[in-house]
């Protein structure tokens, strides 16, 4: 103020450049210090001559009505009030507390400069917390000059502080929202009162930050509705990544602390409604956007299909046509469902509002219903529609006077308008117009028709349009007035509308070939349909070598189809994840909330198909760290890939509803939904896995797998979809690992991974070497044109070498092998040749097609091995017959330990050589493995007896193989059955001989097996499984030639 020439002011600290909310004040300090007292009274402690307008935090995040959001518990008052922070948000928050350490050195931060003198009620400031350390803060209640109450903004607790735990916050610290959000759960109440217990408040707590019997929970929150004050009403789900998701609301109410008010409070919530308030029933994209119009939403249509590389059918955009004059003076309304429904609902707000006669355009209306009307001024008209009055949006265009009038000021009661949303010109009368006021929310959105005009004809007559042509026109527009669309083809749009845009404006029409042919649908130009009457003649000729045709005759073309031609690389979505600024999103968003949605959260997408054949082509689409190469079967002939059906459905749910479903309901694994994949801006099918510790944020996130891609991602629950797409297309994705190899050491895990993930969205031939064997990870050998095998490729750059696969062999096998490894037995290590018949016996069917066999001997070996198994035979023989002599003279077992060797009876009450593997729980009888057949048994403690060291140097006498050169008939993959009825087949040759013919002396050997004689062991006579073949449950590979 300035008083008889004296300025009155105010001084403050100049260091303080980087804080604008409060800065000290001299008044300030002499009054903190008693030196002063505010001239105009002390009304709450605050400022009367300097207070100001604060800057202050931004409002915390608002949330899209029904989407699921990773959430970490704040501050909990009770179910009706509790905070939450977004975890998508936490490393932000993170990193501000960080930089708020700096207030804890005075040295750099002086309290005399930046202390709180005197405090303001809704200043922001920073304030010490029970750690120690300053966080941010809002002064909430000045309760005296030393004492204030404030809220910690990122955490939602209110605390009382002395002020001089208070600091004056710097600029840079305003920047980041309110991290805190306040909540409501959905749907309940407290259960005897109106006050929430103090156990419901623990319960809650414990429910939402209680630990977990595991590393990490998983915390979501979706969004149903907020109150007047932005509080949102949520419902919590708390995963634990193993079982399905709690309902924190249900859990309170099946505990008994609340009581439940609605659905969203039981559990198995899959009714999944989302609705969305506002003020007397104003639309809310009407009450948010002043920018909406046809022409706003016909530009964004036709950006989107651009910029997607749409086919032209696609870009096609349904109109009706609401008014016109000619073929070059057309208004059209854009037809899809949610612009109707849209259009629909403000018209119909508008009638009510006419209708209430204590609504505010009414009274309005009332008062200025005598006042004239401007040209260009904005008015609401009446007209009648099917038998009943309808209000709709105008611009006065002309005022008509009187033309018998002699005074040219007399302004005759009739006016010609414009319909703002509809394109035609009307004559009214006074009293059928009423007057809008400036700020009137019917003015908030633009006109909902635009004008167009047909490109590339012109009148047949010249410049005029002759009756006859209008009537041919009006003929058309009626015929087909359910089935017209418009392709712009003035492009790219400008960002003012112009008077009139150039289009072909098409019809559809249904017709049938033939009385049993499907019926087909073609589109017709207008434009071609108006030459053909000949009512309008082409502008030009049509150029043959322009991208585009002018005559629109592809719009009947088939668009490409999904066949194995197609590019396999995933390409961006034009429509994924949309700013929530745009109209499209708005409208559709708008639209879905008036519908209710059944969502499955049991749903699963079906197991992957194994190849049909041996060999195939395939797509590589993920290389993951352990080496398991992800793939996609191509379709041997011109068929649809499924892939593409699938992006297919995608993309045009898409295009229908702007945006995918939300994620809602419960989390569980193996739940089947869609994932935004951010690498590629793709959406895609995928399932829950499990959580895992996001690195940025230090919080826990979903895992998901993209089962037509097998590659795995963290996402939030933001990115996730409910909507399931083709659930009964199986996962497109399934795995393998190269046959036979390893990495050649840790070392080149990197560059081998790189090879192997260069391969990615290649389409090569692979073998599947374990075939029918209907277990993950496959066995597959590739095929690299020009370059050949990509073992060998790997092995040339010494990045693997040569290994025996085991993962195929029954684990009850390798169980085996790995005992009498581990063991003082000896190891059999006779060896066969290839194409040579062995007399064996088989000591024990295993499953599928492996077996144990012993090998025996043969009378007149004429080679070294054919010696050796002689000899070994006859050493083995011996050493069991005399094991079983001196049985009795064997120490009893007295304490059984896994791995000890023993002897033991079988159920033929013979004695064997055996190692315990274990031990029943009431220690009467211990499992043991009989080393020189591969079965084991339980046996009772009085039928083992300890071995001596001299019965252990004999080799153990049992071989496992495996049956090369049969399978299961009809491509079936290997199951139990085929097991069992190999074992029974095998089983009934009893003390017959047998002879074994080697494919493969490599571990686990491959063998054939014949009939013979007794009297020539060696001499093949039929195959024995022929009879197993006859039964047509199996085929052999390559026919026995007996």
């Amino acid at each position: 103020d300035v008083v008889d020439s004296v300025h009155m002011v105010d001084l403050s600290h100049f260091d303080l450049l980087d804080v604008s909310s409060g800065k000290s004040s001299l008044i300030e300090l002499m009054v903190f210090t008693k030196n002063a007292k505010f001239k105009f009274g002390d009304t709450n402690n605050e400022h009367p001559v300097t207070t100001k307008p604060i800057k202050t935090y931004p409002h915390h995040t608002v949330f899209m009505m029904g989407q699921c959001t990773t959430i970490l518990p704040g501050h909990v008052e009770n179910p009706d009030l509790f905070y939450v922070n977004v975890s998508s948000q936490q490393y932000k928050a993170v990193e501000l507390f960080t930089k708020l350490r700096v207030y804890s050195d005075e040295t750099l931060m002086p309290p005399e400069i930046y202390r709180i003198f005197v405090p303001q009620k809704n200043q922001p400031c920073v304030a010490k917390f029970k750690d120690n350390m300053y966080y941010r803060a809002l002064i909430t209640k000045v309760h005296s000059p030393e004492k204030v109450s404030v809220m910690f903004v990122d955490f939602g607790n209110e605390e009382e502080k002395d002020l001089s735990e208070l600091r004056r916050i710097k600029d840079e610290f305003l920047s980041l929202p309110k991290q805190a959000v306040p909540c409501s759960l959905a749907d309940i109440k407290p259960l005897h009162s109106h006050k929430w217990s103090d156990n419901a408040t623990r319960a809650l707590n414990d429910l939402i930050a209680g630990e977990m019997p595991n590393a990490g929970q998983l915390l979501t929150m979706t969004v149903y509705s907020y109150d007047d004050f932005g509080k949102a009403s949520v419902v919590l789900h708390r995963f634990d990544g193993v079982s399905t998701s709690i309902n924190v609301n249900a859990s309170l109410v099946s505990q008994d602390f609340a009581q439940s008010t609605g659905p969203l409070s039981v559990t198995g919530d899959i009714r999944h409604k989302v609705t969305c308030k506002s003020e007397d029933g104003l639309p809310p994209v009407l009450m948010e956007s002043t920018n909406l119009s046809a022409y706003n939403i016909l530009k964004e249509m036709t950006e989107r299909n651009e910029s997607g590389k749409v086919p032209k059918k696609e870009r096609l955009v349904p109109v009706v046509v609401s008014h016109w004059k000619n073929p070059e003076q057309i208004w059209v309304q854009i037809a899809t469902k949610e612009l109707l429904h849209h259009l629909r609902t403000v018209e119909d707000y508008i009638n009510r509002e006419m209708s209430n006669p204590h609504s505010f355009h009414s009274k309005h209306a009332n008062l200025t219903s005598e006042h004239p009307l401007k040209e260009g001024e904005m008015c609401l008209y009446k007209v009648i529609v099917e038998n009943n009055v309808s209000w709709r949006r105008g611009r006065v265009i002309e005022v008509l006077r009187d033309p018998d009038a002699r005074d040219p000021r007399i302004v005759c009661n009739t006016y010609k308008v414009t319909s703002y949303d509809y394109g035609d010109t009307l004559e009214l009368k006074r009293k059928d117009i009423v007057k809008l006021s400036p700020n009137s929310s019917f003015l908030k959105n633009k006109s909902y028709c635009v004008q167009c005009r047909i490109v590339g004809i012109i009148a047949a007559g010249g410049s005029t349009w002759t009756q006859t042509a209008l009537e041919r026109f009006k003929s058309l527009l009626t015929k087909h007035h359910s089935d017209l669309f418009i392709l712009v083809k003035e492009l790219p749009l400008p960002d003012e509308q112009p008077e009139s845009i150039g289009i072909s404006l098409v019809a559809k029409e249904s017709i049938i070939p033939g009385p049993l042919e499907p019926r087909k649908e073609t589109f017709q130009p207008f434009k071609n349909l108006l030459i053909n009457e000949a009512v309008a003649m082409p502008t030009m000729r049509r150029q043959r070598d322009t991208q585009e045709s002018d005559d629109e005759l592809d719009l009947n073309c088939a668009n490409p189809s999904p066949s194995s031609s197609v590019d396999n690389m995933r390409t961006p979505m034009p429509f994924s994840m949309n700013k929530e600024t745009s109209l499209l999103s708005k409208l559709k968003k708008e639209h879905q909330m008036s519908e209710i949605q059944t969502i499955d959260t049991k749903a699963r997408y079906l197991e992957p198909d194994f190849p049909i054949n041996q060999v195939f082509r395939a797509t590589i689409t993920d290389v993951d760290h352990d080496l398991n190469i992800h793939f996609r079967i191509v379709p041997d002939n011109d068929a649809p890939q499924p892939i593409q059906i699938i992006n297919q459905a995608i993309i045009q749910a898409m295009r229908d509803r702007e945006t995918l479903t939300p994620l809602a309901g419960e989390i569980s694994i193996g739940r089947a939904c869609s994932a935004y994949f951010d690498f590629d801006k793709t959406w895609n099918r995928a399932e829950i896995i499990g959580i895992v510790r996001d690195q940025r944020s230090n919080n826990n996130i979903l895992q998901v797998r993209f089962v037509d891609y097998g590659n795995i991602d963290d996402v939030y629950p933001e990115q996730l979809s409910s909507d399931i797409f083709m659930l009964e297309i199986p996962k497109l994705a399934i795995y393998g690992k190269l046959h036979g190899c390893r990495p050649f050491n840790n070392n080149v895990m990197g560059k081998l991974l790189s090879e192997l993930r260069s391969l990615i969205d290649k389409t090569l031939t692979i073998r599947w070497e374990n075939f029918l064997v209907d277990k993950l990870p496959m066995k597959i050998s590739i095929d690299i044109p020009e370059h050949g095998n990509l073992k060998n490729i790997l092995m040339n750059k010494d990045l693997v070498v040569d290994e025996v696969d085991t993962d195929d062999i029954p684990e009850e096998a390798m169980r085996v092998i790995h005992r009498i490894e581990k063991s003082d037995y000896k190891m059999n290590s006779l060896t066969f040749s290839l194409n040579t018949y062995y007399p064996i016996a088989v000591s024990h069917p295993v499953a599928f097609n492996y077996f144990f066999m012993q090998a025996l001997g043969i009378s007149n070996p004429t080679t070294s091995n054919e010696h050796e198994i002689k000899v070994q035979d006859e050493y083995f023989f011996d050493c069991i017959r005399n094991m079983r002599d001196e049985v009795n003279n064997f120490n009893q077992v007295s304490r059984r330990t896994e791995g000890d060797i023993v002897c033991a009876q079988f159920c033929d009450d013979e004695w064997y050589r055996c190692i315990v593997t274990s031990t029943t729980w009431s220690g009467s009888s211990t499992e043991v493995i009989y080393v020189d057949y591969g079965n084991s048994w339980n046996v009772k403690n009085n039928q083992m007896r300890e071995l001596p060291n001299r019965f252990m140097n004999c080799p153990t006498h049992a071989f496992l193989v495996r049956l090369g050169n049969i399978r299961p008939s009809r491509k079936e993959t290997w199951k139990p059955k085929h097991s069992t009825m190999i074992a029974d087949a095998l089983a009934k040759f009893g003390d017959r001989p047998l002879a074994a013919i080697f494919s493969s002396v490599d571990f686990p050997m491959t063998v054939d097996l014949y009939e013979t004689t007794r009297n020539n062991p060696r001499q093949p006579i039929r195959h024995a499984l022929k009879d197993l073949v006859n039964t047509g449950e199996f085929e052999f590979i390559t026919p026995p030639f007996c």
